[in-house]
């Protein structure tokens, strides 16, 4: 698939980002007082965005190929991530894993490949809306039943990156893929809806919060949080609002800077394979990068990957994890669908 630098440059954010959330130092998790707490915002928002642009990504695929072809070889790396999120879980580190959640998202994916654009975008504003309510139900229902914790079938429901729920997310990428913001007129009034999306949902969610303190007693409801994970209606519509506008200007800003950002932008094409290298670290240091947090961290590890990204590109070309996705995807796609593909 050729690369698209916006999109790689938008990938490399997801991953500095994630970094932040998860070794980041946002004074939540020490009591010095030398952290920044804007990185607190990081934890719902990082791992949002990154699956906006999984959905992108699957939008491409099925703009690419014949749609049986482009149903297995999304249901291809939904296995792999599915597979290597339960690897990466069974190291006992301190963060969620949300490589399983995305393969399930994928899978579930595979019935959307063909909707309009229309009934996409339908689909995500419901599920945006919705979703909290939705997962609760589902909660329920899993429990009443004993299969709360079944296997693969519980990231449907999960009290983090629940499958149902961010498929809003999902839905979210695949439109945005249909609208190709590859005009400056498109990406300026992408950046516009996406940052009209998070003032009003800001403004919905500190509005209540002030109602909910000056109301002695009133418990703050779910479906106004700005709490990162909450997967409220309106935490859902600020990600979104978020990942559209960091979308869309590094789709314009990206071309413009690719002689000088190439390390960024390496980074962006192998970002699964960074997420997993900060995991592995994280495991490495028995959760001390996460249970003693320092911004000199986050930065080493910025910069760190960074590198590696860009040595790893020049010499080798694409990520080790990209590549194998892409052969395993490819070569059951190519069996299953009889097709070569693209």
């Amino acid at each position: 698939m050729r690369r698209i630098p916006g999109l790689d440059l938008a990938r490399a954010i997801a991953i500095y980002l994630m970094l932040a959330a998860h070794i980041g130092d946002s004074d939540a998790r020490d009591m010095d007082g030398d952290g920044i707490s804007l990185l607190v915002h990081t934890n719902g928002i990082a791992p949002a965005v990154f699956t906006v642009l999984v959905g992108m990504t699957t939008g491409m695929i099925a703009a690419r190929a014949p749609i049986d072809f482009a149903r297995w070889r999304v249901a291809g790396r939904g296995i792999v991530l599915i597979a290597l999120g339960y690897a990466l879980t069974a190291l006992h580190t301190a963060i969620d894993i949300v490589l399983a959640n995305l393969g399930v998202m994928l899978l579930l994916s595979i019935v959307a490949l063909r909707w309009s654009t229309r009934t996409l975008a339908v689909a995500a504003a419901v599920l945006a809306l919705a979703g909290w309510w939705i997962t609760s139900a589902l909660q329920s229902a899993a429990l009443e039943f004993g299969i709360a914790n079944a296997p693969i079938i519980e990231k449907l429901w999960s009290v983090h990156y629940p499958a149902v729920a961010w498929m809003a997310y999902i839905f979210t990428g695949m439109v945005l893929t249909r609208l190709a913001l590859t005009t400056t007129a498109k990406q300026a009034r992408a950046v516009a809806v996406g940052a009209a999306l998070m003032v009003v949902a800001g403004a919905v969610g500190l509005l209540f919060r002030s109602s909910v303190v000056s109301a002695a007693g009133i418990r703050e409801e779910n479906w106004a949080s700005l709490g990162a994970h909450s997967n409220s209606p309106v935490e859902m519509a600020l990600n979104i609002g978020f990942a559209i506008v960091v979308i869309a200007a590094s789709q314009w800003f990206a071309p413009k800077a690719a002689r000088w950002l190439w390390p960024v932008l390496a980074l962006g094409t192998m970002a699964l394979t960074a997420y997993t290298l900060q995991i592995l670290a994280i495991w490495a240091s028995d959760n001390a990068l996460v249970y003693d947090p320092e911004n000199l961290y986050l930065l080493v590890g910025c910069v760190a990957l960074t590198a590696f990204a860009a040595v790893w590109s020049k010499l080798l070309g694409t990520g080790p994890l990209e590549r194998f996705t892409t052969w395993f995807s490819t070569q059951l796609a190519s069996r299953a669908s009889g097709h070569a593909g693209p």
